[in-house]
């Protein structure tokens, strides 16, 4: 996961930062090599420590939960995208 080159970027800076967790390496020497903040390195190892691999995820986020489904919205947006008739004079 920390190398693979089809591994989306932020699952593989995840990974280097559980290598460098492995290895028994300090908050700041792994912010330090991987361009994160201290704070950030500390939240990820937190939530490693606290829930392993999955951990490492996305959280679900907050936010209006979606009120429309997809094939109500294709409705709804339809009609604009309808070429109009040519205009006569």
């Amino acid at each position: 996961m920390a190398y693979g080159h089809k591994t989306q970027h932020r699952l593989r800076v995840r990974g280097r930062v559980v290598l460098h967790v492995a290895r028994g390496r300090s908050h700041a020497c792994i912010a330090r090599e991987t361009g994160l903040h201290r704070d950030t390195v500390r939240r990820r190892r937190g939530r490693l420590n606290q829930a392993g691999l999955p951990g490492l995820e996305d959280r679900q986020r907050r936010g209006r939960p979606v009120s429309f489904t997809p094939l109500r919205s294709a409705e709804a947006k339809a009609p604009a995208c309808r070429l109009l008739p040519a205009c006569r004079e």
